[in-house]
């Protein structure tokens, strides 16, 4: 398995630095100590590969324990100094458990598992909120129904926290932990993120050229999201409104891309008494959204829960996250309100797809819907063999899959009695 390690502490600009700063070992006892001060965290988990990020309060070396077991059996090390630490496991087999600690940095010693992204036919569950901020106390009880919903990653619309300081930060993470640390989570700028420079620090998210992370697109199994920041401008002829256009075609286009999902911290449709419905994006991105086929919109930015259907569009606002909470509205396009601390759980499985909204606390299901597409096409795996095979990555074999009715081409791995590739590399920024 190839591993490799990304350092940010202190370093700036970004180089591949020397393979000799890596080692690849199995644990040794008496190792230096640092307070870890953020995560340990999830990012960028893939079908072979997974991120995993924290923060320290005094310059040490990077070591990261990991396994097929809980006992994690191998470490790899970036023996820089730094503060933040950002390692990056490859060669991972596809929809396998694995467990990770830090060693080294005695505040963490519980080891910690995750899963690798799975075949695109397998269910697949991701879960959604946003506007955390200030209230810690429902902050986590959100966090705690999303963890027990055992999601194979999150997605938060943003304001995260109510102000871009490192105390701000450093609580957020704590009460994420549960989350955050099996569970890869991807965000959109809010307006409580400030200029987002710290926000840039602490994600690891796919980055679109000029983008610089800022928006991004991200593929999960048969599902693809696309995020958006509605801090900058999305008017036709700016970037991000070019970039989008050109992202949503290309899914809309693809046919192993079943459900689109888009997500954005200022929503088009909402009746609360907070904000209320952004006109900007309704008259600029909604178009956009209508035209390509997006199935569901998720936004915040208002402290309620409301889903509204236009145009056939599903729009979910989901600020129940932890800030105080605004004043359920309701608007000619409201179909659900309610001003709850709620999170929603989107259950895929092919080209079906069940939404649930929960009140978190209580676990007290606040809404639910059903979305399918290409239904019927198939009753059992015989029913898709007639249709032409596609690619599959190196390593990789493919064949169509039905699931829930729906023929999906689904790649799983070649099992391999090769041994632990030891492609190793640093990049630090």
């Amino acid at each position: 398995m190839a591993t490799g390690a990304r350092n940010a502490g202190g370093i700036a600009g970004s180089a591949l630095l020397a393979l000799s700063a890596l080692s690849w070992t199995r644990p040794a006892a008496g190792q230096e100590s640092a307070q870890i001060l953020i995560g340990p965290y999830l990012q960028a988990i893939r079908r072979h590969e997974a991120t995993i990020r924290w923060e320290t309060a005094t310059p040490t070396a990077g070591r990261l324990a990991w396994g097929r077991t809980p006992e994690c059996a191998y470490t790899v090390e970036d023996s820089h100094l730094g503060v933040r630490h950002e390692i990056r496991l490859t060669g991972l087999r596809a929809a396998t458990r694995y467990w990770y600690r830090i060693a080294g940095a005695g505040a963490s010693s519980e080891s910690i598992p995750f899963t690798t992204e799975g075949d695109r036919a397998s269910p697949l569950r991701i879960v959604v909120f946003g506007d955390t901020r200030t209230g810690h106390a429902a902050h986590g009880q959100v966090v705690a129904g999303a963890a027990a919903s055992e999601a194979s990653l999150a997605l938060h619309v943003g304001d995260l926290v109510q102000a871009p300081t490192e105390d701000s930060w450093r609580t957020f993470f704590a009460i994420e932990a549960p989350l955050a640390s099996r569970v890869p989570l991807y965000p959109v700028l809010g307006n409580h993120e400030g200029d987002g420079n710290r926000y840039l620090q602490l994600f690891t998210l796919p980055d679109e050229g000029s983008a610089h992370e800022r928006y991004y697109s991200l593929r999960w199994g048969p599902v693809a999201v696309v995020a958006l920041d509605t801090q900058q401008s999305v008017t036709p002829g700016d970037p991000q409104f070019d970039w989008a256009e050109q992202t949503l075609a290309g899914l809309a286009a693809d046919p192993d891309v079943l459900f689109i999902l888009g997500v954005l911290h200022h929503g088009p449709y909402c009746a609360a008494s907070g904000h209320g419905s952004n006109l900007t994006v309704r008259a600029h991105l909604v178009p956009l959204f209508e035209q390509y086929g997006v199935d569901i919109v998720f936004s915040g930015h208002d402290h309620v829960y409301e889903r509204s259907t236009v145009d056939g569009v599903k729009y979910v606002v989901t600020g129940g996250g932890g800030a105080p909470l605004h004043a359920a509205g309701w608007g000619w396009w409201t179909e659900v309100s309610a001003a709850r601390y709620e999170y929603c759980v989107l259950d895929i499985e092919g080209g079906a797809l069940q939404f649930t909204a929960f009140e978190a606390g209580t676990g007290t299901v606040l809404d639910t819907f059903q979305l399918t597409t290409r239904a019927g096409e198939c009753a059992d795996d015989l029913g898709c063999s007639d249709l032409a095979p596609r690619e599959c990555p190196p390593g990789e074999v493919g064949q169509f899959r039905c699931a829930a009715t729906t023929c999906v081409w689904s790649c799983s791995q070649v099992p391999t009695s090769t041994g632990l590739s030891r492609r190793l590399r640093r990049v630090g920024r």
